[in-house]
């Protein structure tokens, strides 16, 4: 019966499914999957179809590395074919090319060279010669004829001195130096590949093979960089970054010099690159000790570069090797961690916790503003603003704010007063006032912030690393910081101990949250986090016997944190969260408790839920019952399966679209062979949110009559062929060999020979008329990418909605696929996708300050190629960014940049982290509001000093008109009229205390003067309170 059913399905496929070109397209990746001999056939045969499906066959071929293309796309290659065509053909000859596309390539590159319009072929061309490495005696005439061309561009130049690296000839390089700044580049990066080369080779050849060509190799490497190394200073920062990686790809001796001149330079912009570059290659170091030690001493300007220098050392101890020399190397360098802290936080604790009463001495303006640039600028701006208060005039003003508006492009909502209290201290044109002011601010120890970002980021290597030798001293500094409070260290300290499951710190949390109060239990809470035994989950338990006092959100967190323990073993759990879930109303709480008892619940608890959701109206409380009683089945050895799928399927009339989605996941989750006619109802419902929701949700059901059922799908209308596509590539081998052979017989029907496995190739000229220009986002994500039951797949689906496509949909983005691990949107308007960005980074950012599960996502956003057809899009440009270690960064193009960059502050990516064709990339790091924020401050002090001017002037003349008389008035204007002349006085005393506070600093006068003016209004206030009671 099974297959009549299958085999009519098919029928109906054939006889409605439109062969189309979206159809082709879209199947492209499925058909490659299967590296089968028919998709290879199929795909031969798609080289001879219209330019489009051309397009996506080529680019199939190449994104998949299907073998056996290399003769047709020499062939092909030589056609009035698309640019875009030729650069996927170079990308995957450079993995399967042999000498004829040598000969191919070289003779493309010695005719269009120097043809401005075909610069991206000859680039592509020629990296594609360098990974290839087949050194040819023509090809490195072409090269030397290109490089000593007079007229050749910089850029071909660049890359053709890269390409010089296959020969492996040192003295090629040597005869090319001169001080142009392509040329240095290519120079430099030519070493690093050769150096690459020969040390994976070298490691490739077992004890018995001869190395020493290798090793010879490499001595000249260092030995040539050595004779460049005294130029290093006239370097730009792009080359001085390149000569480092060539340095340390290479394992030159003097590498860690030269990083550590960076490192103490005063370059931002050079020091920000190598840190990203050290980020990617600190596993390649000669000799890493005196860096990493150097990487925990060195005080950072931008808190971004305390967590690149925390990734980068645990990039290298993820690294490591398991021989002695590591371990003991190891052993080393985290005893080292140790004592560093230990030897830190003494330094901190003398210098700066005790003398820090006499900042409390400051006014409490100056104590802001002290802080505010404690925190974000730099020793060289406050010499910078103090310089301008000491010798230069307000008049001047416009140049110290470029200067700070530069250094600080974007001004939050947490540090904007201070800004503007900057601002105005600034605009300040009292001589004397403008001294005092300096006077203040130069007192400002920059070795506070720094010696205080050491100390936490030893806490964070410390946790990340999991060092339990240190966690003696860890506790020692928590008893300090207790009784003497530094928040940040305070925290960082039990960040740490938590992160580490150390038992003290388990101990001290359960007091701060039975004991409390609302902030301590949260606090607590915020740690407990990190602790997910039964021990955890007992305290929790305890706090959650007795919730009357408790506050609604620590009940919330409590619960939250529940989800992650093992809940089961503990009496009474159920009837705990059942008696929570019955008592309180808020949303929140109901979710979270019963979500819980899907954690330790049985058939009675099963039972009780189905009740509950009879009784209940909220339709998002009934996802959540659903969510729990599927967590509940896989515990369950023997329960009513029938009553179960009745229920369910009852729940199939309910009106809330995700209960549905849900009640058909469980049903699917007892085998239930009713569930197919539910799910293809729901599909072909023509709303985007709802399909792929239900294809994320199902993407593991894979029974062959949904398979066929979603090749049904493939229609421009439904717009979902990235999901579709997705779950019909993770289809079991017999399944997947069925469909594809079904394809086969399509092509057959309409008409196209698939029986040659090198068909004779038929070139159909034009272009692409559906080919445009899209901003492309890719998020790929981390972690479980692939969760199985239903609570764990709403939950992973709900984290993406409000971290990502939110953001996305608020932007006005189009998002293109919804897949485990992947998500891709667009837009042809690079604003809206750059505000989406940056709202996605900060959004991950503050879910991951709260959450002891980091979510970990390469984000990156390009200009792409797309083929647009009907409502879809089908991407055929590769991502640029192809490492997986710059989580969490907002990674974009150079095409992107130069749109945006004078509105948003976007920082260079080191060349090198590009992918083979050098296109410069960069990460996105805010918005530019900062200049708007400064004139918006000026404007309102310059108001304010003509309001007042204004109001004075005012003032005298009714003096003048008036005489001193008193007129007859009642109670209530009487008491109108003191009230307002209680609010000018009140007025003028803060305008008296301001001033005294500028032009004193003298401490006990300000103090006294300040208690005398407060005392002053309190009377007044005292003496209108009485006359009112008359």
């Amino acid at each position: 019966m099974e297959r009549d059913i299958l085999q009519s399905i098919k029928l109906e496929i054939t006889k409605n499914l439109k062969f189309t070109p979206y159809l082709r397209i879209c199947l492209h990746p499925f058909i490659a999957q299967s590296k089968s001999d028919i998709a290879h056939n199929i795909l031969c045969a798609e080289l001879s179809a219209e330019p489009a499906i051309r397009f996506s066959a080529i680019r199939t071929i190449t994104h998949y590395k299907l073998p056996g293309f290399t003769d047709l796309f020499h062939a092909l290659f030589q056609h009035s074919i698309t640019d875009d065509e030729k650069i996927q053909i170079c990308t995957y000859l450079a993995t399967y090319g042999n000498s004829q596309t040598v000969e191919l390539l070289n003779n493309y590159i010695m005719d269009n060279f120097n043809k401005e319009s075909n610069h991206t072929i000859v680039i592509q061309c020629l990296e594609t010669l360098r990974i290839l490495r087949h050194p040819d005696s023509k090809l490195l005439a072409t090269l030397k004829s290109i490089i000593n061309e007079t007229g050749t561009h910089e850029v071909i130049r660049y890359y053709a001195i890269r390409a010089l690296s296959i020969y492996d000839d040192i003295h090629v390089l040597s005869s090319l130096i001169n001080q142009n700044e392509y040329t240095l580049l290519g120079i430099f990066d030519a070493i690093a590949f050769i150096s690459d080369y020969c040390i994976t080779k070298k490691t490739q050849k077992n004890e018995a093979s001869d190395s020493s060509k290798e090793e010879n190799l490499i001595i000249e490497l260092r030995v040539f960089l050595s004779k460049m190394l005294p130029h290093f200073d006239e370097f730009s920062t792009r080359v001085k970054i390149s000569c480092l990686n060539a340095l340390i790809t290479s394992k030159h001796r003097e590498t860690n010099d030269y990083v550590l001149k960076i490192l103490g330079g005063q370059n931002e912009n050079e020091k920000e690159e190598l840190l990203l570059l050290l980020q990617h290659t600190i596993m390649l170091l000669r000799d890493p000790e005196p860096l990493i030690r150097a990487l925990i001493s060195y005080g950072t300007v931008s808190p971004h570069h305390n967590t690149i220098i925390v990734d980068t050392i645990i990039n290298y101890f993820e690294s490591f090797q398991s021989d002695r020399s590591s371990t003991l190397l190891k052993d080393k360098l985290f005893n080292y961690f140790t004592v560093t802290l230990d030897s830190f936080f003494e330094l901190y604790r003398k210098n700066y916790m005790i003398s820090d009463v006499e900042e409390k001495n400051y006014p409490e303006i100056f104590r802001e503003v002290r802080n505010f640039i404690l925190l974000k600028f730099s020793p060289q701006i406050l010499n910078r603003i103090i310089h301008y208060l000491k010798h230069e005039k307000n008049d001047e003003i416009h140049k110290i704010i470029t200067l700070l508006t530069t250094y600080l492009p974007f001004i939050d909502s947490s540090i904007r007063d201070p800004f503007s209290s900057l601002v105005e201290m600034l605009y300040d044109r009292d001589p004397k006032s403008r001294e005092i002011t300096a006077s203040r601010l130069e007192t400002i120890d920059f070795e506070k912030r720094f010696l205080q970002e050491r100390i936490i980021r030893l806490c964070n290597i410390i946790a990340k690393l999991n060092i339990q030798s240190a966690a003696t001293l860890l506790v020692k500094i928590y008893n300090y910081l207790k009784k003497y409070r530094d928040e940040k260290l305070f925290d960082a300290c039990i960040q740490t101990l938590s992160t580490m499951k150390y038992p003290y710190m388990l101990g001290e949390l359960e007091l701060m949250l039975l004991s409390g109060d609302r902030n301590d239990q949260l606090f607590s809470l915020k740690y407990l986090a990190h602790y997910t035994d039964q021990q955890a989950a007992s305290i929790l338990f305890e706090l959650l016997k007795n919730t009357a006092n408790l506050d609604p959100e620590v009940i919330v967190t409590a619960l939250h944190l529940l989800l992650q323990d093992e809940t089961a073993q503990y009496k009474n759990s159920s009837e705990i969260l059942k008696n929570i879930a019955l008592t309180y109303n808020d949303i929140a709480i109901k979710q979270a408790a019963i979500r819980n008892i899907g954690h330790c619940g049985d058939e009675k608890e099963m039972e009780w839920l189905i009740t509950l959701f009879t009784e209940t109206n909220e339709i998002s409380i009934k996802e959540t019952i659903l969510q729990s009683i599927s967590s509940i089945i896989p515990r369950l050895r023997d329960f009513n399966k029938r009553a179960l799928s009745q229920f369910l399927l009852d729940c199939l009339k309910e009106s809330g679209i995700r209960i549905r989605i849900y009640a058909i996941a469980i049903l699917l989750q007892l085998n239930n062979k009713e569930v197919a006619k539910y799910i293809k109802e729901m599909l072909i419902i023509k709303n985007r949110d709802i399909q792929t929701e239900m294809l994320y949700i199902f993407h593991n059901y894979n029974t062959p009559e949904f398979s066929y059922f979603l090749l049904s799908l493939l229609k421009e209308e439904y717009a979902i062929a990235p999901e579709t596509v997705s779950i019909l590539q993770n289809l079991p081998a017999e399944i997947s060999e069925d469909i594809v052979n079904f394809i086969g017989n399509m092509y057959r029907k309409n008409g196209i020979d698939i029986s040659q496995a090198e068909a004779t190739l038929t070139i159909k000229p034009g272009k692409i008329d559906t080919l445009s220009d899209f901003f492309i986002i890719t998020i790929t994500t981390y972690g479980d990418t692939n969760p199985i039951l239903l609570e764990k797949l709403a939950t992973t689906l709900n984290t993406i909605q409000s971290l990502i496509l939110n953001h996305c949909k608020k932007n006005n983005l189009v998002i293109h696929a919804l897949l485990p691990g992947l998500i891709t949107v667009y837009s042809n308007n690079p604003l809206n996708i750059a505000d989406a960005l940056i709202a996605i980074v900060q959004n991950i950012q503050q879910y991951n300050d709260t959450s002891h599960i980091p979510f970990k996502a390469i984000i990156q956003s390009y200009n792409a190629r797309v083929i647009q057809s009907g409502q879809d899009i089908i991407i055929v440009s590769d991502a640029q960014y192809a490492h997986d270690i710059l989580y969490n960064h907002a990674i974009i193009d150079e095409k992107l940049y130069s749109t945006i960059h004078e509105e948003f502050t976007c920082n260079p990516l080191p060349h090198i982290l590009a992918n083979h064709a050098h296109i410069p990339l960069f990460y996105l790091s805010n918005k530019k509001n900062s200049l708007v924020e400064a004139h918006k401050a000026l404007d309102q002090i310059i108001l304010n000093e003509k309001t007042k001017k204004e109001k004075e002037q005012e003032l005298l003349e009714e003096i003048k008109k008036r005489k001193l008389h008193i007129q007859s008035q009642g109670s209530a204007d009487y008491l109108a009229t003191l009230e307002r002349v209680n609010g000018i006085l009140r007025s003028e005393i803060n305008e008296i205390n301001k001033y005294i506070q500028k032009r004193s600093t003298d401490r006990e006068l300000n103090t006294q003067v300040s208690r005398m003016l407060e005392n002053l209004q309190r009377k007044i206030f005292l003496e209108i309170s009485n006359f009112t009671m008359k």
